[in-house]
């Protein structure tokens, strides 16, 4: 069973012993920080007060295995969005399930929220079964922005999940959604 708990900013160095991406579509969640300062700038771009909230995943042994961000919080709507990033060396474990179960509680009940959303790229068939497994629902498809336009050359070019409108590359996004009441069925 995971230890779901506030990340804090001495967190931050552990994320350096995880593994890398290979698929060059992934390269954007490798954590290539190594010095303080990139991990002060890295933190405190996650960390913002009142819009957003970041969590590690751990082991029973306290490994970090990887974080979950729920970001543009709306507190007027009870509505967030969700973010997760876990070690390539432990994907296809249970940690991102068991994660996001710990993190629908604390939305759902801690936080009192009402609806939790995410989006997908298309490609991402592993991250989309998981998210399906512990509830989400979808709710949309869409074309958008690719979230990392420093990639434009290496995979337009390699492969066909983007393409290109002006200079800016883009993808198919899947979007879900977890409602409370969805959540509190599940967790009949």
């Amino acid at each position: 069973m995971i230890i779901l708990s506030k990340l804090l900013r001495d967190d931050v160095p552990k994320m350096m012993a995880w593994g890398k991406h290979t698929d060059p579509r992934f390269y954007h969640y490798n954590f290539d920080l190594t010095t303080q300062r990139g991990f002060d700038l890295w933190y405190k771009s996650k960390k913002k007060i009142f819009t957003r909230k970041i969590y590690k995943v751990e082991t029973p042994d306290h490994i970090m295995v990887g974080f979950i961000t729920i970001k543009n919080i709306k507190w007027s709507t009870k509505s967030a969005e969700m973010g997760i990033v876990f070690d390539p060396n432990h994907l296809s474990e249970g940690y991102g399930s068991q994660g996001m179960e710990a993190i629908f509680e604390e939305f759902f009940e801690v936080l009192n929220m009402e609806r939790l959303y995410l989006r997908v790229v298309k490609f991402n068939k592993r991250a989309q079964a998981s998210y399906l497994k512990v509830g989400f629902k979808i709710f949309k498809e869409e074309e958008e922005i690719f979230e990392n336009q420093l990639l434009n050359d290496l995979l337009y070019k390699r492969y066909d999940d983007f393409f290109m409108v002006g200079d800016e590359m883009w993808a198919d996004y899947i979007f879900m959604e977890m409602t409370k009441s969805d959540y509190l069925k599940l967790k009949c």
